[in-house]
C-alpha cells in the first residue's frame, strides 16, 4: 500500500533557494589608463602653473622661481645646534658674524663670542649712535656723529682712537683694511683709508658732495664711493672708482636725480651700487659690467653674498601682490621666487641666502634651491648667514645657531 505521507511529501512545492551573482574580480588599471591619468594629472599642474603665471605676469627670467618654490618642501628642516650666545637685551643694537661667532655692540659695551657662545672679548665704550663693521680678523667700534673707534680682535683691543674729526660711516674688507667716511670743516666728505696695521694709505675729499658709503675690495687696492647732493642746482648721485695708490679716479659716473642708497664689494673685484630703481655693477678697472632695473617694483631690503647680491622686491603695480626674492650677479637675473610674506630679514654670506619670515628661517643657496626651514620662533628678530650655510637666529635674551 501506499503511504499517504510519502504522497504528500512529494507533492510539496520544491525549496527555493536564493541565488547570489557572481562577483567578478576587479579589472586592474592597464598601462594605458596609468599614462592618462598621469597625463591628466600633469595637465592640471600645468594650466595651475600658467594660471599664476598669468595672474602675477611674470617673465621668463622669474617663471624659474615659480618652479623653485613649489621645490621648497623638498628642503628638509633645519638642525638645533648645541651652540648658544647670551646675553641681555640691550646689547641687541648692531652685531655681525664674526669668526663664525658672533659680535654685539650697544652704546656702553662690545662683546665678540666664540663658534660655540663662549664670550671671548668684552670692553667698555660710550658711543651716542654705534656703527660696526668686521673684517675676518678684526672688528671695529665706531661712533656715528662722535669721534671715538676701536679695534679689537677675538681676545683683545688692537687699538683706540680719537678720530680727528665726526664720524659718519666706516666698513672693512676680509682682510682688515679699513675706509672711514668723515666731515671735516670746510668740506662735505672726507675718505680715509687704513691698512691692517691702521696706517693711513689713501685719502679723498669731496668738497660740494655728500659721501654717502664707501667700500674697499678684497684686495684693498681698489676704493668705490657713492655720494649724492646738489651741483649746478640739480640734485645728483655720483660713482667714483679710485686706485687706493693714485689720486685721480679710474670711473666716475653721475645719476642725475638719482639717491645712490649703497655701494657693496662682491669677489672678484666688482663693485655693485644700489639705487631705489636699479643695481649697477662696476668691475675694478672702472668699467660697467652691467645693470638690473627693478621696474614699477620697489625694493624692500637687500644684502651681498660672494658673487651676487640678493634683493627683495615688492609689486607696486597690483594690490596684494607677492614680495619677489632675487639674486642678481652682473650678467643679470640669476635665480628667483616668490614669498609668502613680506620678509622681516635678509642676510646673504659666501654662496648662501637666509630669510626670516614670520619667525620662521629658511635658507636657500645662490641659485634660491631651498636647503632648509626651521619651524616658527615668535622670539626671533633678526637673521644672520654664515658662510657655511649655517644661520643665527637672533631674539633680545639670546641666540642660536641652525644648520641644514
Amino acid at each position: 500500500m501506499n503511504d499517504p505521507r510519502r504522497d504528500s511529501e512529494r507533492d510539496a512545492a520544491p525549496e527555493v533557494r536564493p541565488v547570489r551573482p557572481s562577483r567578478k574580480p576587479a579589472r586592474r588599471a592597464g598601462p594605458v589608463r596609468v599614462i592618462l591619468y598621469a597625463t591628466l594629472c600633469l595637465a592640471v599642474l600645468l594650466f595651475v602653473i600658467g594660471f599664476v603665471t598669468y595672474r602675477d605676469r611674470l617673465t621668463a627670467d622669474t617663471f624659474a622661481g615659480v618652479l623653485s618654490q613649489l621645490r621648497t618642501a623638498f628642503g628638509g628642516e633645519l638642525e638645533e645646534t648645541s651652540d648658544a650666545f647670551a646675553y641681555d637685551d640691550y646689547m641687541l643694537t648692531r652685531f655681525a658674524v664674526f669668526q663664525k661667532g658672533l659680535a654685539l655692540l650697544s652704546d656702553s659695551r662690545l662683546v665678540l663670542y666664540g663658534p660655540s657662545g663662549r664670550q671671548t672679548y668684552a670692553a667698555d665704550c660710550f658711543l651716542k649712535e654705534p656703527g660696526l663693521a668686521v673684517s675676518d680678523r678684526t672688528v671695529l667700534a665706531y661712533d656715528r656723529g662722535g669721534t671715538s673707534l676701536l679695534w679689537a680682535d677675538a681676545h683683545a683691543t688692537l687699538s683706540a682712537r680719537t678720530w680727528p674729526d665726526v664720524l659718519f660711516h666706516a666698513s672693512m674688507n676680509p682682510r682688515g683694511d679699513t675706509v672711514i667716511v668723515s666731515r671735516e670743516r670746510g668740506s662735505s666728505s672726507v675718505v680715509t683709508v687704513l691698512n691692517a696695521r691702521f696706517d693711513e694709505v689713501f685719502k679723498w675729499y669731496s668738497s660740494n658732495l655728500y659721501v654717502l658709503d664707501a667700500v674697499l675690495s678684497s684686495s684693498g687696492k681698489r676704493l668705490c664711493v657713492v655720494s649724492a647732493g646738489q651741483e649746478g642746482g640739480q640734485f645728483l648721485g655720483r660713482v667714483l672708482l679710485f686706485d687706493t695708490g693714485a689720486a685721480a679716479p679710474l670711473l666716475r659716473v653721475d645719476l642725475p636725480d638719482v639717491l645712490p642708497l649703497a655701494v657693496r664689494a662682491l669677489s672678484p673685484d666688482l663693485f655693485c651700487v644700489v639705487t631705489g630703481s636699479e643695481l649697477l655693477f662696476y668691475s675694478g678697472d672702472g668699467a660697467a659690467a652691467g645693470t638690473y632695473a627693478f621696474g614699477a617694483r620697489s625694493l624692500l631690503t637687500f644684502d651681498a653674498g660672494d658673487e651676487f647680491m640678493a634683493v627683495c622686491l615688492g609689486d607696486t603695480d597690483r594690490v596684494g601682490g607677492r614680495p619677489e626674492l632675487l639674486t642678481v650677479s652682473s650678467n643679470g637675473p640669476r635665480a628667483s621666487v616668490f614669498l609668502d610674506g613680506t620678509p622681516d630679514a635678509l642676510s646673504a654670506e659666501g654662496r648662501f641666502v637666509g630669510l626670516l619670515s614670520a619667525g620662521a628661517a629658511r635658507i636657500y643657496d645662490a641659485d634660491l634651491t631651498p636647503i632648509g626651514q626651521a619651524l616658527p620662533d615668535e622670539a626671533a628678530q633678526y637673521l644672520l648667514m654664515r658662510a657655511d650655510g649655517s644661520a643665527l637666529l637672533l631674539a633680545q635674551n639670546g641666540s642660536r645657531v641652525y644648520r641644514p
